[in-house]
């Protein structure tokens, strides 16, 4: 029985490789990273950049229907009404958040009024549970008392660890917070002069993109 020669390049199990199809794999793996990078380092910070604008366009677009029904009704120009909704919006959303803010600084001023009542309390409870296991361990042995004693001290230290740690990052997040602040103003700026540009204008910015895509 003969067996014929294997072909150079050929192994058992594999098809001969094609070098056109070795370059369209390579392309592709090359483009899949490509596409990772991109959307991994250039996609946060165009999307931080362009956010007001991409808000500005939702917004406008979920105005644009009352706009046209009003400016029927009314028979007012679309740069008004857009306007005059705009601000609006913005002045029942800034209600909003003042009754928030006004709720929880209210709640939070009930509490500092009363925190020597709570404090009170907050040890009292303490005390009354420490007694309680104080009565629980004095029926263990002792060795499951030291075990119990040893671990709550150990839990201790690392709450307190936590908490020397976690203060310099609270310190940090409220200065990048502070300095934060003007770049939002700036974007909120951007947002709103981007929402009423975008409503006033919205048939012919609409008619522009529907008149450059493929029919």
């Amino acid at each position: 029985m003969r067996f014929s020669p294997i072909p150079r390049g050929v192994y058992p199990g594999f098809s001969a490789l094609d070098p056109g199809a070795l370059a369209a794999r390579g392309i592709r793996l090359v483009l899949a990273v490509l596409l990772v990078l991109f959307f991994r380092y250039l996609v946060p910070p165009l999307l931080s950049l362009f956010m007001p604008f991409v808000l500005a366009l939702v917004v406008s677009w979920l105005l644009n229907p009352l706009v046209r029904l009003l400016q029927k009704r009314l028979g007012l120009s679309r740069g008004f009404l857009s306007l005059l909704l705009i601000l609006l919006a913005f002045a029942a959303a800034g209600g909003l958040f003042f009754a928030l803010g006004h709720s929880l600084f209210t709640e939070i001023s009930s509490l500092l009024d009363n925190w020597e009542v709570v404090w009170q309390s907050l040890q009292g409870g303490v005390t009354a549970v420490g007694d309680w296991l104080d009565r629980v361990l004095a029926y263990l042995p002792q060795e499951v008392t030291d075990f119990i004693d040893s671990s709550l001290d150990r839990i201790w230290e690392a709450v307190n660890r936590w908490v020397g740690d976690a203060m310099p990052l609270v310190g940090n997040w409220a200065g990048n917070f502070a300095m934060s602040i003007p770049s939002f103003v700036v974007a909120l700026i951007v947002f709103i002069l981007g929402t009423y540009f975008i409503t006033a204008d919205y048939p012919h910015y609409r008619f522009l993109l529907t008149d450059k895509l493929p029919q």
